[in-house]
């Protein structure tokens, strides 16, 4: 179970419902190699960014983000794992779903549809983009955002793999910003290490230094930002 990652304002009043019919869109936060444009239009509109070992099949929707933003968030990141078909050997970011007003950490955020939000939780997990086995609706998003669902959680697991948890990070315009990470349950094996933790390979590093610099950080500020947050934790 996680705690609330956004105060609310309760004197404000319940935040509004969003639905289809008067919005699609939604923030996908990212905040690993997906802050690399490149890197994230792999999963929009399918094929391989550089340092990748593996290609995209890109989503149903090949759009791209009609806007992108930059937020900090009051959670920890970490590298997990040890080896992926994608980065190779090396650990691989997860945003802790348990917020800490003690950590930052810097997301960029993509403004896409619902759809095209699904794919990319596909594709995080291996899966086929409108595999017909789960599906995130607007009713599991506004549980989330009203707080009405799920003993009140921002977080839920929508999928068993590494990257099945969604989690909801506030709004941004009326719109929910979602990131996607571990379960509270996986975060805590990290943390007793009966799940590994791993320092990042060099190509996963690169590819979120030009994801940083993006945002306008020079190439040492980003690689001290990354190098700060891989093992070992404490």
């Amino acid at each position: 179970m996680v705690g609330s990652s956004v105060p609310r304002d309760e004197s404000s009043g319940p935040l509004p419902v969003v639905t289809e019919a008067d919005s699609a869109y939604l923030w996908y936060a990212s905040y690993a190699s997906n802050m690399c444009t490149a890197r994230f239009m792999c999963y929009i509109q399918g094929g391989q960014a550089e340092g990748m070992a593996r290609s995209c099949i890109g989503g149903r929707d090949k759009t791209p983000p009609v806007d992108s933003r930059w937020k900090h968030v009051p959670h920890q990141l970490i590298f997990g794992r040890s080896f992926t078909s994608t980065w190779g050997s090396g650990g691989v970011a997860f945003l802790d779903p348990t917020p800490d007003e003690g950590s930052t950490t810097l997301m960029r955020m993509y403004k896409i549809t619902l759809q095209q939000f699904c794919d990319v939780l596909a594709q995080e997990n291996r899966l086929i983009p409108g595999d017909s086995r789960f599906r995130v609706e607007w009713r599991h998003i506004n549980a989330l955002r009203l707080g009405v669902a799920a003993s009140s959680n921002d977080a839920f697991e929508m999928l068993p793999g590494w990257y099945g948890t969604i989690q909801y990070l506030g709004d941004e315009d009326g719109l929910p910003i979602l990131t996607i990470t571990c379960s509270a349950d996986d975060m805590k094996k990290y943390r007793e290490r009966k799940l590994p933790v791993c320092a990042p390979s060099p190509t996963y590093i690169d590819v979120i230094i030009k994801g940083l610099r993006e945002h306008g950080l020079s190439e040492e500020e980003a690689r001290v930002y990354v190098l700060s947050r891989s093992p070992p934790y404490q």
